[in-house]
């Protein structure tokens, strides 16, 4: 500050990462300095002011937003408990395991890949924590991992809206709108319709059932081969970008009734309207499995879009209607007018 207390800039111990809502980077370099998302620096919530007004330095001011994900459990790489206590996030907590196939499989049947596949893990995590935070790359709001001075399950959590993956089943879908500050997205209907999102057109690959005309990828767990390796790292992708893209999903319903009010949430076949322009590949789609939805069909239910980015399709994103909600919310542009649709 000046001497008329001004803020004429800010500065952070050389010691430290500089904390970025698209990451945690080492000042004066785009290298991240963290491998898993674990490392990530918490600096929400954000009271005081903000050099360039807010995160993103374009001169409006306005309060810093923030989003925690929460990998509900006690055990490795998980960030705590959501189970009881002053606010349940929907447990049971998750285990890292993996079933082929369908979850509605008996549970007991799961097989924990924690220890003896670690990367795997890492790989989950953090391609949830980088599909959310591209959800919200545009919007001035950090997201990190979740945490809380006392519990997960404390209402004065650091993140002002929280998403917690938990273990639950039968799950009614992929998530769960909670309040208006947590949601719920469930392990075991995201990792199988990872199984399918990772699959193939029956024919063009290994032979599966002879009647189908899409085959999951389903491998045999411990893998055994190289290819088995490939179709688990595969899995494990497309896995970690559906939680993030689900949360995504789910913190739209925190949004939903405004501000900063989307209009089109659970869009699509079977939801409460279409979806925007009729696209279906957006964050706002209602439901649906690891399909292929064809670009060209409003009415398709498949969601590998949500799981990865498959030739000739878009990448997922918002509507342009509710794209335009959100910025006018986080960026503070009362002035901004999101034409309805």
């Amino acid at each position: 500050m000046d001497a008329n207390l001004d803020i004429t800039g800010q500065s952070a111990a050389l010691t430290m990462g500089w904390p970025s809502w698209k990451g945690l980077y080492a000042m004066g370099s785009t290298s991240d300095l963290v491998s898993l998302p674990q490392a990530s620096l918490n600096i929400s919530p954000i009271l005081g002011a903000v050099l360039g007004g807010n995160i993103t330095g374009n001169g409006t001011a306005g309060a810093t937003h923030s989003i925690g994900l929460a990998w509900c459990g006690t055990g490795f790489a998980e960030t705590g408990t959501c189970i009881g206590g002053p606010y349940d996030i929907g447990g049971p907590d998750i285990a890292f395991s993996y079933i082929a196939g369908p979850s509605s499989t008996n549970l007991e049947t799961a097989q924990d890949f924690s220890k003896e596949h670690a990367s795997w893990v890492g790989t989950i995590e953090l391609n949830a924590l980088n599909a959310l935070r591209n959800a919200f790359a545009k919007v001035p709001v950090i997201v990190e991992l979740a945490s809380s001075h006392t519990s997960l399950l404390s209402t004065q959590s650091d993140q002002e809206h929280l998403v917690g993956v938990v273990g639950g089943w039968p799950a009614a879908g992929t998530g769960q709108l909670l309040d208006l500050r947590h949601s719920a997205v469930y392990y075991w209907p995201i990792l199988a319709n990872a199984q399918i999102a990772a699959g193939y057109p029956s024919g063009s690959g290994p032979a599966c059932n002879p009647n189908a005309a899409w085959c999951d990828l389903q491998p045999a767990y411990p893998p055994s081969t190289p290819t088995d390796v490939a179709s688990f790292q595969k899995i494990m992708a497309a896995f970690g970008t559906g939680i993030g893209n689900s949360a995504a999903h789910e913190l739209g319903h925190q949004f939903q009734s405004g501000p900063p009010l989307l209009l089109y949430m659970d869009c699509g076949n079977g939801g409460t309207r279409p979806c925007e322009n009729n696209d279906n590949f957006v964050y706002e789609f209602f439901a649906g499995s690891g399909l292929p939805q064809d670009p060209n069909d409003s009415s398709g239910t498949g969601a590998q879009f949500k799981y990865l980015t498959a030739p000739g399709t878009p990448p997922i994103h918002w509507g342009l209607y509710d794209a335009c909600s959100l910025k006018r919310f986080f960026l503070n542009n009362v002035d901004v007018s999101c034409d309805k649709q």
